[in-house]
């Protein structure tokens, strides 16, 4: 839907409301993506965004285009915005798998569970069986989540035991889930321990070779329209 309305948020980036203009945003911020410029590659990419509300541009491109976005916000850590950014190409395109695995890590970093699981779901329904490299990201994604439920629980019940025994002793209330969403329960948690898995800890890693282990570099092909 194009917005004629509404200013232009960088004036200053030579970029024309055009295809011509649309294509350079995606060319430009992607280049400053390779160079780790993530503030600058997200001022490129919201340009290209500005410039999508006033040409015709093919929802599927559009929707790339949102999901580049959002892998440049989960470097800088802003998992609100990087949510955000998946769900808009999801609403473009629903068959855009780096988008909905997106959605699972954004969801994961915001300490959501369950829906970041139930992201997963919805991607592995789509990628099993193929040989999407996706299906390995999700196998180990679900096993972040399993890790960051456990530790969840072991701060609680450390809270709880500091607290003394009256404030142990009270009864934990954890909402019911949506009909037909996947839980990641205590069972689920204690069946991956039981198999022995392994989990890299953060004293192993840096915070940005995890985060880049679960992230995904923007998509390169979109620079020319058909």
């Amino acid at each position: 839907q194009i917005e004629v309305s509404n200013p232009d948020p960088y004036p200053n980036l030579d970029a024309q409301p055009d295809i011509a203009g649309f294509e350079k945003t995606i060319r430009v911020g992607n280049i400053f993506y390779k160079s780790e410029l993530m503030e600058e590659c997200v001022r490129w990419f919201d340009k290209g965004i500005w410039i999508a509300g006033r040409v015709e541009v093919p929802s599927d491109r559009l929707s790339i285009l949102y999901q580049n976005r959002a892998i440049a916000q989960m470097n800088l850590e802003l998992w609100e915005d990087a949510l955000a950014s998946c769900e808009e190409a999801l609403q473009l395109n629903p068959l855009n798998n780096k988008a909905q695995y997106g959605t699972a890590i954004a969801q994961l970093e915001l300490g959501r569970f369950r829906e970041s699981w139930s992201a997963l779901d919805k991607l592995s329904q789509a990628i099993t069986g193929t040989s999407n490299p996706l299906v390995q990201s999700v196998k180990k994604l679900r096993l972040e989540i399993l890790e960051a439920k456990r530790a969840e629980k072991q701060r609680a019940d450390s809270v709880a035991a500091a607290a003394g025994p009256s404030a142990s002793a009270a009864p934990l209330l954890v909402p019911a889930p949506p009909t037909g969403v996947a839980v990641v329960d205590d069972a689920v948690t204690s069946a991956a321990s039981s198999s022995n898995i392994i989990m890299n800890s953060s004293s192993s890693s840096s915070m940005m070779e995890q985060k880049q282990q679960k992230s995904l570099p923007p998509d390169q092909d979109v620079h020319a329209m058909d």
